[in-house]
Parts: C-alpha cells; structure tokens; sequence
C-alpha cells in the first residue's frame, strides 16, 4: 500500500513522519525485502581474490554498477571460497541474481541453471545454456592479424604470458589470428607461453625471422615494450608490436601501442540490462523458457605507432 492510499488524513501523515524524524527510525531493508519480494541486491561471484579493480574489468564493473544504480540495485560480493559461501547467498536467495566474471566452478554454474537463479555471464565462456555477454575474441584476432599482414609481416608471434590465470580468450584470439594468417598464405603463427625473459630469446632468434608480435594483454606488451627497448630492439623499426585491450597506459607509452579494444563499458551495461531483464520475467511469475541468447560483441582495431612495415633487409 503506498502512502496516498492509506486511509488516514494528512494532518495525521504529517505528525507520523515528524515523529518518526525525531525518534531517527530508518525502514528495515529485510521487512522491506519481505514484502516486496525482492532484495535488490546482485551477487557479484569472483573466485580467489578480487582482480577487477584495473583493466578491461575495472571499466565493465564501472558500467554494471552503474546501470544497477540507476535501476534501484545494488551490488553485493560473493566469494567462491573453501567455506562455499556462494551457496548462503544464492540458494537463500538474498540475492535476486548474479553476476560472474572470468569464470566459475563447474559445481556453481550446474547450480545455478538448474535452479533457474537469474545469471549474467560477464566476459566467460559461453555455456550451460546461462545468458552471457563477451566481446568476439576470434574476430577481433583476425582484426590483429590483417593489419599486421596489410603492413607486410610474414612471420607473426603471439606471446602469452602464462603466470597469469588462463582465460577462454587466449585460444579464441589465437584462433583469430591463425585464421587470418592462412587465408593470406603467410607463414604460421609463432605461439609464445611463457615468461617475458623467455619471450625476448624466440623473438631475438633470427632463425625464426619473427617481424611482428601480438601480445596477449596490456600487461605482456608493456613489459615486452621495456625489454625489447632495453636490448636496443627498436619498435616498430626492428619490430612491430601491438596487443589486445586499450588499457592504460598503452596510448602513453613511446611509442604508443596499437591494440585492438574490446568493449568492457557495453559489455558492463548491456549485462545488467540483460540480468534486470531476467529478474522481471521471475517476479512476474511467467514460466521459464529459453534463457536470452548469448550476445557477442565486436572489438576494434586502434592503430598507433607501435607497428610499421618490416624493415626491409639491408
């Protein structure tokens, strides 16, 4: 019942509400929850400790919340720990949907499909049939590759470093940049996993004849950008390099790396857009059905000075 339909006059209203004022009363979230049936809280679920503070995580965070704000949720943290926390907040429902990012325990992900909990996937692999937004890492790896093959490089690497949590996107931009590679009949894809230290000594062999290098993140090309300047490897005049996603400090750098963006902010609001969706259908009571279709987004070449034609042998 609001306000205006409660059967008493407004001068006794208005005594009501000074008198609450004065005695400091604050409405009790959980009564309210009761009876609205909702919470309006969103579970964020992260395993280990929380790494989305920088990067593309940090700009599609930004967005999610917003959009959440804007819509009268707010955003609480559920951990994937020993103690299975997820399970007090999703089975006891004092969350009204989640969202995961990165990815998931097999155990968690079966949970929710098959209770139907309201879930986003947020830049994670596709599946279980849950609803899920990421970028399109095979297209956005043949973006990489053709622009590196319209400059003139044959002999491409990607380098990987693998101290970093492995993610579904390193095979899916491998993919990319393989695909590219063999329809333009250029020679195979030099793939690097490894440390940086080890990155510089495939790519200073000259047996390999490496031209250009794809790195993985942000991260590997930053630190791979200081070695190769501290081995006297100029870039891109001795060798071309670029990377995915256009995180700090990349246009800052010298020179300033070409990279292709993936599109964290949409990803961010077009996944609370599709979660609030799916918590509307469950409060209206309507009957389950197909879960929304996974959307896959597209990213973007940015070209900056980091990559240039091969230089031509003396």
């Amino acid at each position: 019942m609001s306000a205006e339909d409660c059967p008493i006059s407004e001068a006794t209203r208005r005594r009501v509400r000074q008198t609450a004022r004065e005695l400091g009363y604050r409405a009790n979230w959980q009564a309210q929850s009761l009876s609205r049936g909702r919470t309006y809280a969103i579970g964020l679920v992260y395993e280990g400790n929380l790494p989305f503070l920088d990067g593309v995580y940090n700009e599609m965070l930004g967005s999610f919340v917003q959009s959440l704000r804007d819509a009268g949720y707010h955003l609480q943290l559920v951990p994937v720990d020993h103690q299975e926390s997820w399970k007090e907040a999703l089975l006891g429902r004092r969350v009204d949907g989640c969202a995961m990012l990165h990815s998931a325990p097999d155990d968690l992900l079966d949970t929710v499909a098959e209770l139907g909990i309201p879930t986003v996937l947020l830049n994670m692999d596709r599946g279980r049939g849950l609803p899920a937004i990421c970028p399109d890492d095979e297209q956005g790896g043949r973006l990489a590759g053709r622009h590196l093959l319209e400059l003139g490089h044959q002999r491409i690497a990607m380098y990987v470093d693998t101290s970093e949590t492995p993610h579904f996107s390193i095979a899916a931009r491998r993919r990319g940049l393989e695909q590219a590679i063999e329809q333009a009949g250029a020679r195979e894809l030099v793939m690097i996993e490894d440390n940086c230290e080890d990155a510089m000594a495939v790519l200073r062999d000259t047996s390999h004849d490496i031209t250009a290098v794809v790195c993985y993140s942000q991260y590997e090309a930053t630190s791979l950008l200081s070695r190769l300047w501290t081995a006297g490897v100029s870039v891109p005049r001795d060798m071309s390099l670029m990377c995915f996603n256009d995180e700090f400090p990349l246009a800052d750098l010298i020179p300033p790396v070409t990279t292709v963006a993936v599109p964290s902010a949409e990803m961010g609001w077009r996944g609370a857009e599709m979660l609030l969706g799916c918590i509307g259908a469950e409060s209206s009571g309507d009957q389950p059905g197909d879960a929304p279709r996974p959307v896959v987004l597209q990213e973007q070449l940015i070209t900056r000075s980091s990559t240039a034609p091969p230089r031509s042998p003396s």
